[in-house]
């Protein structure tokens, strides 16, 4: 397999003067360079969606030579030979079978072109592979369930919002027991609301003190002015729309009534 030498520089800054950077130089197997790179398409396609963008996409990212100031390294291109090795080896050494090629999308003149017509599949069924945690995020909704999520709306631009800290401030210690992040990195992200994580917090607050904060903080959503449509939270730190955190509330209470 063809190997890539990398030039990886790194600036450092003391009172505002730049210093010199440094430099390291190291060749990496292809695999190995696709598989780790900062190359942001790379990692957003083959970290995030776990899908092999076509060869002739693959050959313009590396024909550039370049990512940002502190990546590059000398242009080539791959054969279609060397597509196939490459993509055997990426998809063997995927974890559970993450990583596919999809030959339907292989048309797509661009790699924003490829994106949206990936997205556009995964929307009409979202089932169809595993999808990272932050791409369940963006192109689904907020995950509830291994095939369930909360479809979002980000669309806020003209929307009335209003902060409900205020309101969600009694599921303080629990919205905390969900957390696999922090909110300040992650925002919503953080949080798994799966049924096992649902239950364990609430059986550590207790189930029936738990209902009846879910209950309260309902039915204070539902009571919210009509024109609030939006919502925002320092505790999660994200703003949703009004209705998808009443449908978390409800997620969570139905959890509760099923007992898992």
């Amino acid at each position: 397999m063809r190997s890539v030498t990398v030039t990886r520089s790194s600036w450092y800054s003391y009172d505002g003067e730049l210093e010199t950077p440094n430099v390291t130089v190291t060749t990496e197997p292809l695999n190995e360079f696709v598989a780790s790179s900062t190359i942001t398409p790379l990692s957003a396609a083959i970290g995030q969606f776990g899908v092999i963008p076509p060869r002739h996409l693959m050959n313009e990212l590396f024909s550039s030579g370049q990512a940002g100031k502190s990546y590059s390294w000398e242009p080539f291109q791959i054969s279609e030979l060397e597509y196939k090795t490459l993509s055997d080896s990426l998809v063997g050494n995927s974890c559970d079978g993450f990583v596919i090629t999809e030959r339907s999308l292989w048309t797509s003149a661009t790699m924003d072109e490829w994106f949206e017509a990936l997205k556009s599949k995964i929307r009409s069924n979202p089932t169809v592979k595993q999808l990272s945690w932050s791409a369940q995020h963006s192109v689904i909704g907020i995950p509830i369930a291994k095939t369930e999520w909360i479809t979002r709306n980000v669309d806020f631009k003209g929307r009335k919002s209003e902060n409900i800290d205020g309101i969600l401030r009694p599921l303080r210690p629990f919205l905390r027991g969900l957390q696999h992040c922090v909110p300040e990195c992650c925002r919503i992200e953080a949080f798994s609301f799966h049924a096992d994580n649902v239950l364990k917090q609430a059986d550590e607050q207790g189930r029936r003190e738990l209902a009846g904060l879910l209950d309260k903080v309902l039915i204070d959503l539902e009571q919210l002015d009509d024109s609030i449509e939006v919502v925002s939270s320092e505790m999660l730190n994200d703003k949703l729309m009004k209705q998808e955190v009443c449908s978390l509330i409800e997620h969570f209470r139905a959890v509760l009534a099923r007992g898992e």
